[in-house]
């Protein structure tokens, strides 16, 4: 939550839905934010606050019963529950077919991910993410008269671009010595 409301970039999936939420209605995270929006800001530390309190104090006294529940609960009553409480939450976004339809196909393309071990967190942030890249992208085009030049002359992009490119690179090399580890542990 930190990192979303200073600086605009979410630490995970969840965060990047929250900065996906709050810019539909206008409010851009970042800096600004803790001016242009001060008392949404405030309210929002303060309803932190208070759920880590509730959840803490509601966690520690629940526990046991909790885990008592879940054990005796068979695996497969659970994942109806689970996949019951999905189909209702992708209806209830529009009260669309459509939305369950949508949400089956992305379930089965996270279950295929997941077999493949294919990290799903950098899709959802690349789709909160995206429309925010798109819209500066084409503010940094109309600048530059559509010149893509601006990414490799300014120094802060190319920082932050070699950041990414370097990124990238180290990811791919890190995966690779891995799938090496375990091929010759095997």
């Amino acid at each position: 939550m930190t990192t979303m409301m200073t600086l605009g970039v979410p630490g995970d999936a969840a965060t990047a839905v929250l900065i996906g939420s709050l810019m539909m209605y206008a409010v851009v995270p970042g800096p600004l934010m803790f001016i242009k929006h001060r008392p949404l800001v405030i309210n929002i530390m303060g309803l932190m606050i208070l759920a880590n309190i509730f959840i803490l104090i509601v966690g520690l006294a629940t526990a046991k019963g909790s885990a008592k529940l879940i054990n005796r609960l068979s695996q497969r009553t659970l994942w109806i529950i689970i996949l019951l409480l999905c189909f209702l939450g992708a209806y209830a976004i529009n009260n669309s077919v459509v939305d369950v339809w949508i949400m089956l196909i992305c379930g089965v393309i996270g279950f295929i991910f997941r077999k493949i071990e294919v990290p799903i967190a950098p899709f959802v942030m690349a789709i909160i993410l995206g429309p925010m890249a798109e819209s500066n992208l084409r503010r940094m085009l109309t600048l530059t008269g559509g010149s893509y030049s601006m990414l490799w002359t300014n120094p802060i992009s190319l920082v932050l671009l070699l950041l990414s490119m370097g990124a990238l690179v180290g990811s791919g090399l890190q995966h690779r010595k891995e799938a090496k580890k375990r091929a010759t542990a095997n």
